[in-house]
Order: C-alpha cells, then sequence, then structure tokens
C-alpha cells in the first residue's frame, strides 16, 4: 500500500506530532477500508489557516462504496480522539439523492 505520508500537505496548520497522528489515522483507516472505495477530503479550518491546535476539529469529508462497512470500523476514531475528527461520511447514492 502506498504511504499517505506524502499526500498531507505541509502547508497545514499541524505540529509536526499532529501530523503524523493524521497520517496515522488516515493509513490505518484506509487498511481496515480496504476495497470500500474510500476517499477523504480535509476541509474547514485546518486547509484555510484558521486551525486552532486543542480547539479546532479536524474536518473530513468521507466517501466510501458500503457506510455500513465504514461503521463497523468507527472504532478507529477513538484510537485518534486528540486530533478531534469530526467526519462527514457519504455513499455515491447519498450524493445522487442530493
Amino acid at each position: 500500500m502506498k504511504s499517505r505520508r506524502n499526500n498531507v500537505p505541509n502547508s497545514l496548520s499541524l505540529d509536526r506530532k499532529r501530523k503524523e497522528l493524521l497520517v496515522g489515522f488516515l493509513e490505518d483507516l484506509e487498511k481496515d477500508q480496504g476495497e470500500n472505495g474510500l476517499q477523504i477530503a480535509i476541509y474547514g479550518g485546518l486547509v484555510t489557516g484558521f486551525f486552532v491546535p486543542k480547539v479546532s476539529n479536524v474536518n473530513l469529508f468521507i466517501l466510501v462504496v458500503d457506510s455500513g462497512k465504514f461503521l463497523e470500523t468507527a472504532c478507529i476514531f477513538s484510537r485518534y480522539a486528540d486530533l478531534n475528527l469530526q467526519p462527514v461520511i457519504y455513499t455515491p447514492e447519498d450524493l445522487r439523492r442530493g
């Protein structure tokens, strides 16, 4: 599996420890989801430069083929509680319905 370490932009307003946590989370999530068509986008203050560590959320838009399979691995989020992750999870069908 290709590492996500080089896919997380240096421009994100995260210290090195939190960036490593974020990369670890993304890699763990990708490993657990396997063939679930996982696509992740980071949005909000973290990418616009208004992120405040220990105050702001890390906003994630997550697109998966099977939301049921995704929910089976929700325990991953508790392992990364220090990141204050706030996911929004959709399937392609959710997006088609609007």
